[in-house]
């Protein structure tokens, strides 16, 4: 790790499992009844129910080592006001290049959480793999080296070398500082909600109060070269049962004020980390951008309300405690929060750090876009060697030859906190044709909710809220750098906005099965939705819609008329399919029937003629199973329409081969 240099501070999300008493450090109280911690694998592999029910209650401090649930681990005591001990066993302690690792003593302080980044840890994060962009190109990680890794006879994904450990640990929390950065605790499953696959559940929100060092395996005599650091590093935060800085959700009380769903539903005071931002509440303990804590708290702050609406949860020193981290984090994220990932995007080697430079220089009077354009010319006079040195006469030449509207562009996408992924994807013309995003940078200037549209369908979505805080950052924040006259958005109810917002609810509907949402739920619904500036309404009406009809909705939402006359909206896509099936049935249906005379229970025969029943009962069944084949290919083969007979199965594929095989059939 390079020395010297500014790091940006991120929040980070820590993974925990459910508790049924609020991972006060002892055992569940109903530890059998209690199946959403087996979500995660090693506590699915070691839980001994019967065991953890003659425990039930007690505290981990107070049990023998051999019978501590292994959810201690998983981060179950972080609420607990005492501490507790475990002994760590390398889990390749079986292989003989392992053979000196001693067991090692963990320490579970009061008040905090084992934290492991695990996507750091492997090698494909470093080399880039899937959706993970190469941590080697994107933090100061030259020290890393394959060479120094041990030959183990297999080939590990985790880093194994003491020194590559390091390195990579220390990056991780590098960004990551006391009293600043905000800890959110997040489940995997929790017994309010019966079925969320793949969603993150925010069970409570502090502060980083302090972080535990790395420590170091112990070792037996003889020793070997291989040395190894424990991953864990506690996480001491501020969240107490007053809280005051901090809280858990109510999902307890919920539970037992509901009765069992009869009073209400509890999944509705449900706090869900924002889906686009998945990746950084992932990998049991992930950094956390500004944004992203900004969208996870308005889900908290909107899950208690329900709370209070609903069984009337005590909630008001949560609430004033989110308002007031809410503007401390939007002055922190700044104007301009994306910079690092589009000069990274643009090729430039560091992008996030350089970034981070020019804005703590340029303070809060001086656009860090503005250093930017002095430091190519002169990058030692603005950042230190290390940082300076990655900006060559090629990359400093690029910006230079410029245009004014390409520069206007990525100022414009740096006002949204793109991830690394989504900033690769749209700052390139020719990257975003490859993705079938067609459209030129002065198209997103005139409307920057094209960034949400166009990307929407291609796995790296770009939220509407992400957008919405670029254009329309909370008004404490807004004045300083306005966004250029044709991006700017001056109303919530900006034709640009209701139309990208129509869109969305009607995605949202699509994803269950419905094509068509009429006008006067889509009014509602926008109603009720919040921007991200001081719960200010969209006040949407069937006015404001009309005027987004008549000049955007062409190419992209189709305006219908349902069976009462009343006007509904259609994605055009969802209308083209159904134009195409509609078109295409209907000729069918018009068409006359085959007249196809064939013997087909003798061609199934010869397709089948390897397969002889072993007995006279099996012979049996065959010979009907044969006549019902042979009835169904008669009816299939004359029918007026194509019969869909799919892919799956060998007596789909039967069929199939011997309709293809008629020359009379088609085979489109």
């Amino acid at each position: 790790m390079i020395d010297n240099i500014s790091f940006p501070v991120h929040h980070i999300s820590v993974r925990v499992p459910w508790h049924d008493s609020d991972w006060n450090g002892a055992v569940c109280a109903d530890p059998k009844n209690n199946s959403a911690c087996l979500k995660l694998r090693r506590i699915a592999s070691n839980k001994d129910e019967a065991d953890e029910t003659t425990l039930a209650g007690k505290h981990f401090g107070d049990l023998d080592e051999n019978r501590l649930p292994p959810c201690l681990q998983e981060g179950a005591a972080f609420m607990s006001a005492k501490g507790s001990m475990r002994t760590h066993v390398h889990p390749y302690s079986g292989n003989a290049h392992f053979a000196h690792f001693a067991p090692t003593p963990v320490h579970y302080p009061p008040y905090s959480a084992p934290a492991i980044p695990y996507k750091w840890m492997l090698k494909e994060s470093f080399h880039g793999a899937r959706d993970i962009p190469p941590l080697r190109d994107t933090y100061p990680l030259d020290g890393i080296e394959e060479r120094m890794e041990p030959r183990l006879g297999f080939d590990p994904a985790w880093w194994q070398d003491r020194r590559n450990q390091t390195a990579l640990l220390d990056t991780f929390w590098a960004h990551v500082r006391e009293e600043d950065s905000l800890v959110f605790f997040y489940a995997k499953q929790v017994p309010l909600v019966e079925d969320a696959p793949g969603s993150r559940i925010l069970v409570g929100v502090g502060r980083v109060k302090s972080i535990g060092g790395i420590s170091e395996y112990l070792y037996r005599q003889p020793m070997g070269d291989l040395r190894c650091v424990l991953w864990e590093r506690m996480v001491h935060h501020s969240i107490r049962p007053h809280s005051r800085d901090g809280f858990l959700m109510p999902y307890r009380e919920a539970l037992e004020k509901s009765r069992d769903g009869d009073a209400f539903d509890p999944a509705e005071v449900v706090a869900f980390a924002p889906e686009e931002r998945f990746n950084e509440f992932s990998y049991a303990t992930e950094h956390v951008s500004d944004d992203a804590a900004i969208e996870a708290l308005m889900s908290m702050r909107a899950a208690l309300g329900r709370s209070k609406d609903l069984f009337g949860a005590d909630v008001g020193k949560q609430e004033e405690w989110i308002d007031i981290e809410l503007g401390r984090l939007w002055r922190k994220r700044g104007y301009f929060p994306g910079m690092g990932a589009v000069l990274s995007a643009t090729g430039l080697p560091m992008g996030n750090f350089i970034a981070r430079a020019l804005s703590e220089r340029a303070g809060n009077d001086e656009s860090p876009w503005r250093l930017w354009s002095s430091c190519i010319d002169n990058p030692s006079g603005y950042l230190q060697p290390d940082l300076s040195r990655r900006i060559d006469r090629t990359i400093a030449a690029s910006w230079k030859r410029m245009s004014a509207e390409r520069r206007e562009f990525l100022e414009l996408l740096s006002r949204i906190d793109l991830t690394h992924q989504q900033a690769m994807a749209l700052v390139t013309p020719e990257v975003r044709k490859q993705l079938s995003i067609e459209r030129e940078d002065s198209e997103f200037l005139s409307n920057p909710y094209l960034l949400y549209e166009d990307t929407r369908l291609i796995g790296i979505p770009v939220s509407i809220n992400a957008v919405d805080r670029g254009l329309l950052p909370a008004s404490s924040v807004r004045t300083k750098f306005p966004v250029p006259e044709r991006s700017r958005v001056d109303t919530l109810v900006d034709a640009r906005r209701l139309r990208a917002l129509s869109i969305y609810e009607l995605e949202r509907v699509a994803a269950q099965g419905d094509t068509l949402m009429s006008r006067e739920s889509v009014v509602t619904n926008l109603r009720q939705r919040d921007s991200s500036d001081d719960e200010s309404p969209t006040l949407a009406t069937a006015d404001l819609l009309g005027v987004a009809e008549d000049t955007l909705f062409a190419g992209e939402i189709r305006v219908v008329e349902m069976s009462d006359r009343k006007p509904a909206y259609q994605l055009e896509r969802l209308g083209k399919a159904g134009d195409l099936i509609r078109k295409t049935v209907e000729a069918r249906i018009k068409g006359k029937r085959h007249n196809i005379r064939a013997d087909w229970r003798r061609l199934l025969d010869e397709e089948l003629s390897d397969y002889v029943p072993e007995n006279e009962s099996d012979k049996e069944m065959e010979d009907r199973a044969r006549e019902e084949k042979a009835a169904a290919l008669a009816e299939i083969a004359n029918a007026r329409m194509s019969v869909l007979i799919g892919s799956a199965g060998t007596g789909k594929t039967t069929l199939l081969s011997v309709l293809c095989k008629h020359p009379e059939i088609r085979r489109d």
